[in-house]
């Protein structure tokens, strides 16, 4: 199922459902207060050892993907560990490891660490008087006994949980402590999981080692504002905002350790996953509407390099809506392939991939059913983003948005309570505060797959090859991964509403001309952000046109009016793959039969766990490597003023 692009009024109403619908601020913007960025909080975390933080960092980097794995005789741990070294090595001259054995690495042989409370525009200020001027947190990392070489801003991936944010300085692993002694009170609204809130300082080192300050907001809706509803993707300029009234916070912290106000720093911005929406969309009003609080903060704007963003929502969500084919798991759904047949599915050493089933994967996903495992949680969560701001009916527009069964057969357990979730308790967990974001996303994913037939188990019999090629792996036989529909579990009248199309195409942040360069970092295939809008944002941007289609791939959809931003606008690729049985496809770097070329740069991820190794490179994998992909494009904006993604010799 397709959206059709539709010309709306401001305002119009959903037929038969008394719900006005309103463009609720994708394009318009917050409206200016001279209130904004006052620092309400400023308190200094204690982070503890720097250096134990960086050496938790890097072996985040060869962390395991959460689909597929396989196990064997002739490879271990460390042979994953060593092909993904050697493919960072060789693709962006970092080695993983360099920080460790490197000392000159560090510019910064300590950081301090500040969480913040300041004001900032809440979405849906043009209908609510009470969201003109809201509260937000975030998270401020500075390099102590170094001149700052520059601010980055870092916008942080999708998370469900309200503390699951930079300021929220929890534990690393499960059973951890947290990473601060003296984490904000609005930390502890519920448990704090084990991802993201240590995570984003840990990644805050990657650039504070360097001798960069980071600012990293929590955005609306979560952290110290976490009885707000989050406005997620669809409305990227609140949250844009979110980031930017923190640069006079980030003033006075370096001003109080003796960096004066005058000195003007060069502005760096980047993000990744929902956070490379809004980095791209930053970058834009920093251009913009948002240029003379930069010049008041003496920054000047110098790259941005937004990672694997959702900058075209009309596309994104195309992709949800529709059933995600990878060519492996899905040959079963036409009657015409055989799974079973082996030879069917053998591709090498003929080292060209069944036609027919290497056609099917049209979107570049990694793996169908990882493709339907991220789709559930991200759409609902749009859905809900656009009901709460666009339509303004918490109590009656859930069930417009989605099938009612998904919100009503979920078992998640009442704080404070013995019973359990009633008809719509998944819906207000998203947009409440007494869930975990491991309980809320676990509960979306089991209630889907329940829901409408969406995503059959199957039982084809498969072999895929390991990513060193002399061995191949047979995975169990009961897979999801044959219908991935998103409207199987979404009411169907919302992906061709002209009003929710409307709100996608405002919150699309690719549409226009920049004077500053971009360097958008994206893989080849991606299981929960279809790799579509990187290319749309790179051939709507440089070029002036839309995203035609390459190969097997779908053309964009969604509309570009913009001049040619030309050779401002650049992309590094990260070389991954889909799962496959084509051992051609997945040759490593180092095997002696390729030419030892990036063109044959493969990323493979290790199990920490050690019980069973390998799976493909996916959305999830990309955390930090895209993060140091970022960096060195910062660092060559510094060094030679060219915007690749190659590393300097740092």
């Amino acid at each position: 199922m397709k959206l059709k692009q539709i010309a709306l009024s401001s305002c119009s109403v959903l037929m038969g459902l008394g719900l006005v619908a309103c463009n609720g601020g994708g394009s318009a913007g917050p409206t200016a207060s001279a209130d904004y960025g006052n620092l309400l909080v400023e308190s200094a975390q204690n982070i503890g050892s720097y250096a134990s933080i960086t050496k938790a960092l890097y072996p985040i980097m060869l962390q395991a993907g959460n689909f597929a794995s396989f196990s064997g005789s002739g490879y271990t741990e460390s042979d994953y560990q060593k092909a993904n070294s050697l493919n960072s090595a060789s693709a962006y001259n970092f080695p993983p490891l360099a920080p460790l054995t490197t000392p000159s690495y560090f510019k910064a042989t300590s950081v301090g660490a500040y969480a913040i409370q300041y004001s900032t525009p809440g979405q849906g200020a043009e209908t609510d008087p009470s969201q003109v001027i809201r509260t937000a947190s975030g998270l401020i990392i500075i390099p102590k006994n170094v001149t700052p070489r520059g601010v980055v801003v870092y916008f942080h991936p999708t998370t469900f949980g309200k503390n699951q944010v930079p300021s929220c300085l929890g534990p690393i692993a499960k059973g951890a402590g947290n990473m601060s002694v003296n984490i904000p009170n609005y930390c502890n609204i519920t448990s704090i999981d084990n991802t993201g809130a240590a995570t984003f300082a840990m990644l805050a080192a990657v650039y504070a080692a360097r001798g960069f300050v980071v600012v990293a907001p929590d955005y609306v809706g979560q952290g110290v504002d976490y009885n707000n509803v989050h406005p997620y993707v669809a409305y990227p300029e609140n949250n844009v905002w979110s980031a930017f009234n923190m640069l006079p916070a980030m003033r006075k912290i370096l001003a109080d350790n003796n960096v004066p106000t005058s000195l003007n720093l060069p502005l760096f911005i980047t993000g990744y996953s929902e956070g490379g929406g809004y980095a791209l969309d930053a970058s834009r009003v920093a251009q913009s509407s948002g240029a003379n609080l930069l010049t008041q903060n003496n920054l000047t704007l110098k790259i941005t390099s937004p990672q694997e963003g959702a900058y075209s929502l009309t596309d994104q969500m195309n992709f949800a809506f529709n059933d995600n084919n990878d060519g492996l798991f899905n040959c079963s759904s036409n009657p015409s392939y055989n799974c079973g047949n082996l030879d069917m599915m053998q591709a090498y050493p003929s080292k060209s991939a069944t036609p027919a089933v290497s056609a099917m994967n049209n979107w570049n996903i990694v793996t169908a059913p990882a493709a339907a495992m991220y789709k559930p949680g991200l759409t609902s969560y749009v859905l809900t983003a656009a009901m709460y701001y666009s339509f303004h009916n918490v109590s009656g527009a859930y069930n417009y948005a989605m099938n009612p069964a998904f919100w009503s057969g979920i078992n998640m357990a009442v704080v404070g309570g013995s019973g359990t979730a009633n008809l719509y308790q998944l819906y207000s967990g998203i947009y409440g505060s007494i869930y975990t974001g491991s309980q809320i996303s676990g509960a979306i994913v089991a209630n889907t797959f329940t829901v409408n037939g969406y995503d059959p188990l199957s039982s084809p019999t498969i072999t895929a090859f390991t990513p060193f090629g002399n061995e191949s792996s047979t995975l169990a036989s009961s897979h999801y991964g044959t219908n991935s529909a998103g409207t199987l579990f979404i009411n169907q009248g919302v992906s061709t509403n002209p009003d929710f199309i409307r709100i996608l195409t405002d919150g699309s942040t690719y549409n226009w001309q920049s004077h500053s360069p971009i360097n958008l970092i994206h893989m080849v295939y991606d299981s929960a952000v279809t790799v579509i809008n990187a290319h749309q944002a790179y051939s709507c941007m440089k070029n002036g046109v839309s995203f035609a289609g390459s190969g097997n791939m779908v053309g964009s959809l969604a509309p570009c009016t913009t001049p040619a931003s030309g050779n401002l606008i650049e992309s590094t690729i990260i070389q991954n793959f889909q799962l496959t049985n084509n051992l051609f496809q997945v040759l490593p770097l180092e095997d002696a039969t390729t030419a030892n070329s990036l063109a044959n740069s493969k990323f493979w991820t290790a199990n920490a766990a050690g019980a069973s190794l390998g799976t493909p490179y996916d959305h999830g994998d990309m955390f930090v490597q895209g993060s140091i992909v970022a960096l060195c494009t910062f660092e060559n904006q510094l060094n030679s003023g060219t915007n690749s993604g190659i590393c300097p010799n740092l």
